[in-house]
C-alpha cells in the first residue's frame, strides 16, 4: 500500500481523506438508516470522484511533462518509462474507485434496512 500511496503522490492523500468520510458517513447510514443523510453521502461521493479525476489529471500531467522534458529518454527507454509512469498515474483511480464501490456496497445495507 506504501509503494502505491508514492506512486500516486499527493492527490492520494486527499483521495483516501475525500473516500475515508464517504466510508464512514455510509456505514453510519447502514447503521441508521435515514434517507435524509443520502444527499450527504452522495455529495462526499462526487467531492471523491472529482477528487479521483483531479488527482489521475495531476498524474497524468506530471509524466507528460518529465518524458517530454527528458532529452536522454529519446530511444528505446521512452516506451518503458512512459508505460511505468501511466502505471503509477492508475495509482489514483484504483484507490478512490475501490474505497467508492465500498461506500457504495454499504449504502445498500441501510437502503435494504429501510426496505424492510
Amino acid at each position: 500500500m506504501s509503494e502505491m500511496m508514492r506512486n500516486g503522490g499527493y492527490p492520494m492523500w486527499i483521495i483516501l481523506v475525500f473516500s475515508a468520510g464517504t466510508l464512514l458517513s455510509s456505514a453510519l447510514f447502514a447503521h441508521k438508516p435515514d434517507l435524509h443523510r443520502l444527499r450527504a453521502i452522495g455529495a462526499m461521493g462526487l467531492a471523491t470522484l472529482m477528487a479521483i479525476f483531479g488527482g489521475t489529471a495531476s498524474a497524468l500531467a506530471a509524466v507528460c511533462m518529465n518524458v517530454a522534458h527528458n532529452e536522454s529518454l529519446h530511444g528505446t527507454a521512452m516506451p518503458l518509462v512512459i508505460l511505468q509512469g501511466l502505471g503509477e498515474a492508475l495509482a489514483n483511480p484504483i484507490l478512490g474507485f475501490n474505497l467508492l464501490a465500498m461506500s457504495a456496497f454499504v449504502v445498500a445495507f441501510g437502503l435494504r434496512r429501510i426496505a424492510h
